[in-house]
């Protein structure tokens, strides 16, 4: 009876230390800061685990335009120039927005995503592009010159699992094209 208790105890233990860990796990905070520059984000990697509530500062240090936009699968134009990301980080959880009036003014965000795409990921409706061309997912673009900041905060979901690619589309793709990419990286 003593060997039944005493294992009972433990089992109830090890299952409330689970719990602890796993509601630990769902509390975490992580604040980072990605600075966006010709043609780089710094740091270009970032690393996340599913659970934690993310504050992410997006601020603009260079000259030009930039843009950040998250997801998987480069998609290109018919001439071969890179536009956007087939599969979008945030699909279905847009993250809240913070930017001060000043900042609203010049932050550009863009979530539409109902334009007629063929399986390539051609749009057949341009009517709904945004400046840049980009029609498929959530993206952040701040001026050049303009230190400007722009705060995103969302919860990492189970299905953000995995290594996903950061990227700038900006003039045409030209920016991804000369080497502005990162990485997002989630574990479970």
């Amino acid at each position: 009876m003593k060997k039944m208790i005493l294992f009972f105890l433990m089992g109830l233990a090890a299952v409330l230390l689970a719990a602890c860990q796993t509601a630990s796990a769902k509390s975490d905070t992580v604040d980072l800061t990605i600075e966006m520059s010709e043609f780089a984000y710094s740091p270009d990697t970032i690393e996340l685990k599913v659970g934690q509530e993310v504050t992410l500062r997006v601020v603009n240090v260079g000259a030009l335009e930039h843009e950040l936009m998250i997801g998987r699968e480069v998609v290109t134009t018919d001439s071969g120039a890179p536009r956007m990301f087939r599969e979008d980080f945030f699909e279905g959880r847009e993250p809240v927005i913070m930017a001060s009036e000043n900042e609203a003014e010049h932050a550009d965000t863009n979530s539409e995503q109902g334009n007629d795409h063929d399986e390539e990921g051609n749009d057949h409706d341009q009517e709904g592009e945004s400046e840049h061309g980009n029609t498929h997912g959530f993206m952040v673009s701040v001026p050049g010159n303009s230190q400007q900041e722009v705060t995103l905060t969302f919860t990492v979901t189970e299905d953000m699992v995995g290594e996903w690619q950061m990227g700038c589309f900006v003039d045409g793709g030209s920016h991804y094209a000369a080497g502005m990419v990162g990485k997002v990286v989630v574990t479970p």
